[in-house]
């Protein structure tokens, strides 16, 4: 129920976080390789 109602509609449901602060930068569900692939290269230019 809680699923649905934060408005998502299929799994996995992925959160990126801030090192050092914990605020969310980004949400989204289902499988989104290309999504992993750019918040990996943002990571690595840090």
């Amino acid at each position: 129920v809680k699923f649905r109602e934060a408005g998502y509609d299929r799994f996995p449901v992925v959160r990126v976080r801030d090192d050092a602060t914990g605020d969310v930068l980004a949400t989204w569900s289902g499988f989104r390789p290309e999504a992993l692939a750019s918040w990996t290269a943002i990571n690595q230019l840090g």
